[in-house]
């Protein structure tokens, strides 16, 4: 007789811990700079002026001193005009991901400088690396979702159609993937310096279609249904068959196809910054902490510590969409 095997307890629970301690590790990212970062959560000053300076520019003239441009945390004259305020709330962490380090030559050493060390522009490098990650990580669910959006409803219309409309599709397909995403990129960088937003939405008519593959045949699966043969006899509008029936399902099923399509997206942003091609000078970018580091092989910790996140982001995301093995498994003897 063939013997049910079931998933062990410990791997359960060993995975259990692992989601916590990723969603732990996701909300701060989500919250960092109100745990890390170098300026005020909010500032309340005593002409009832409510301020918050991580979402907008603050002048010198609202907190009342004569100079109208942007303020710099740091002066002592901030620190001075700081004691009339009613209330200033810091975050955790007195550090941003442009704060330099104490000193004249840099990168500096973990020796000399807190945790990691620097880059070799003086930034404190586990700061300067959270926030990059944390880009990364939102450029890559953002891809995600609106990729597999259109995929799911395009590999849906093809499964449910077929004929004519399929072969159109595919062909679009066809056009599509055919298009280099990296000369695109390169000729808008060359009118205009590509933002998140920007990069986002370059990335993704040309990523799409991944994921209108793997719908169409799940599509022509759920087809064969006995449901969906019911819906077709009982006279439903095909609108409600793909929007009511069949589209919750699609989107259910992309869900075990998420770590690729996250990897893959979080990849691309990584290989345009480290060509040159990717997001703002003044937008922290683990790409070219990459590419630093690979220039400056005298500091091995400017590698290291990028190269480490990825990694273990990437390990992260897999598990968390594998999961452990919850199906029974049949053993013979």
């Amino acid at each position: 007789m063939p013997k049910i095997m079931k998933p062990a307890a410990h791997q359960k629970t060993a995975h259990s811990f692992f989601k916590r301690l990723c969603l732990t590790g996701l909300i701060l990212l989500i919250f960092l700079p109100l745990v890390i970062n170098d300026k005020p959560i909010l500032i309340f000053t005593k002409e009832n002026q409510l301020l918050f300076p991580q979402l907008e520019s603050v002048t010198w003239t609202q907190l009342g001193a004569s100079r109208d441009i942007a303020v710099d945390f740091e002066d002592p004259q901030f620190q001075r005009l700081s004691k009339n305020f009613s209330l200033i709330l810091w975050p955790f962490f007195r550090v941003g991901p442009w704060s330099e380090g104490e000193g004249d030559v840099f990168p500096l050493t973990p020796q000399e400088h807190p945790i990691f060390g620097t880059d070799i522009n003086g930034h404190d490098l586990v700061v300067h690396s959270l926030y990059g990650l944390r880009i990364l990580l939102f450029f890559g669910a953002i891809v995600t979702l609106l990729s597999g959006l259109v995929g799911v409803i395009f590999g849906m219309l093809q499964g449910f159609y077929k004929g004519r409309v399929d072969f159109f599709i595919q062909r679009l397909q066809e056009i599509m993937s055919g298009i280099p995403l990296l000369y695109i990129l390169m000729l808008i960088q060359r009118a205009h310096q590509p933002s998140l937003w920007m990069l986002i939405f370059a990335v993704v008519p040309l990523n799409w279609f991944v994921t209108a593959r793997i719908m169409r045949v799940t599509t022509f699966k759920f087809m064969a249904e006995p449901f969906m043969q019911n819906a077709r006899f009982l006279g439903i509008s095909k609108i409600h068959q793909l929007f009511l029936f069949l589209f919750p399902l699609l989107w259910g099923s992309l869900k075990r196809w998420f770590p690729m399509l996250m990897t893959g997206a979080i990849s691309i942003l990584l290989t345009l910054d480290i060509l040159g091609f990717g997001l703002a000078q003044d937008v922290p970018s683990l790409g070219r902490l990459i590419m630093q580091g690979k220039n400056n092989l005298d500091a091995p910790w400017i590698l290291c510590v990028p190269i480490g996140m990825i990694i273990f982001t990437v390990f992260a995301i897999i598990l968390w969409g594998q999961g452990p093995a919850n199906k029974p498994q049949r053993r013979d003897h």
